[in-house]
């Protein structure tokens, strides 16, 4: 029994280390090659979940790129970012979605749960930390094997096919033609609690702007006044002040806006988006 156990043991640990050897070859080996597939003339980044990539239309935007992606908590925009300092020229600015969702517990669900994981991890592993390999684990071991072994396949694919382009991983605008008017929005149920690991992974990426020399603010994209998140509106405020008043932040959430530019009450539709783009422009290019 002592042998067999001991045998066990020793294969386990000899896979284990395999792994990470294949896992760190791998990663170093994309360091190297990944490239993106943009113009970046564009100095400005403007980055967050839906809100974001619904909300700003780059083509309206002299030298910006919306990177804002869909279900992206700030551990997952962090690794975006670490990509982009990496492979961009210069970046001299970067606008932050910072919403009221964005403190809910809820993003913790966003980061280590099960359908988000598999979905946002294989993308930018390679720029994990070893703390943020940590994160994923403890909270989610299942669900962090199982993104792994994602993420080492789509990579040795990559390898074989000679695809290190990730222009078309990283998010972008998102043209949505439905109108709030036409067909009402469901309200979610809002979970009571604050995400403390959303809240840090966003001092992360303060700090990694900081250390870069990027300028950064945080935007809060118009939500429309139904929006079920709002409720926590005296959190978001003080953890606002609290935690991140040497951040400048612009809110655009009492943005003059109908009821028919929105898609539903957190995100803009194209026409929402169009307004909201030309103001936005006009904002951060006549500073």
């Amino acid at each position: 029994m002592k042998k067999f156990v001991y045998k066990l043991l020793s294969n386990i640990i000899v896979f284990m280390l395999l792994l990470v050897f294949v896992f760190t070859g791998v990663s170093e080996f994309l360091k190297v090659k990944n490239k993106i597939n943009t113009s970046l003339e564009q100095q400005t980044l403007v980055m967050g979940h839906s809100h974001t990539e619904c909300a700003y239309n780059d083509a309206f935007i002299i030298n910006t790129s919306n990177f804002a992606a869909s279900g992206e908590s700030y551990f997952y925009t962090l690794q975006k970012l670490r990509f982009l300092i990496e492979n961009v020229d210069k970046i001299d600015r970067v606008f932050l979605e910072f919403s009221n969702n964005q403190i809910n517990v809820k993003m913790d669900d966003w980061t280590y749960g099960d359908a988000y994981m598999v979905n946002k991890a294989p993308g930018f592993m390679q720029y994990m930390s070893v703390e943020d390999h940590i994160v994923l684990g403890k909270n989610n071991f299942e669900g962090y094997f199982n993104s792994l072994s994602i993420y080492l396949r789509e990579s040795l694919l990559r390898i074989v096919k000679q695809n290190f382009d990730y222009s078309k991983s990283l998010g972008g605008y998102l043209k949505l033609n439905r109108n709030i008017t036409e067909k009402p929005s469901k309200l979610e149920e809002v979970k009571r609690g604050v995400s403390d690991l959303n809240i840090k992974y966003l001092k992360k990426i303060v700090a990694l702007c900081h250390e870069h020399k990027i300028s950064l603010a945080f935007i809060r994209t118009p939500q429309h006044i139904q929006y079920e998140y709002l409720v926590n509106e005296k959190d978001f405020q003080k953890i606002r002040y609290a935690e991140f008043n040497d951040v400048k932040f612009i809110d655009l959430n009492d943005f003059a806006l109908e009821s028919s530019d929105f898609a539903d009450f957190g995100h803009l539709n194209e026409q929402g988006a169009l307004k909201l783009s030309e103001y936005f422009n006009m904002l951060i290019n006549n500073e």
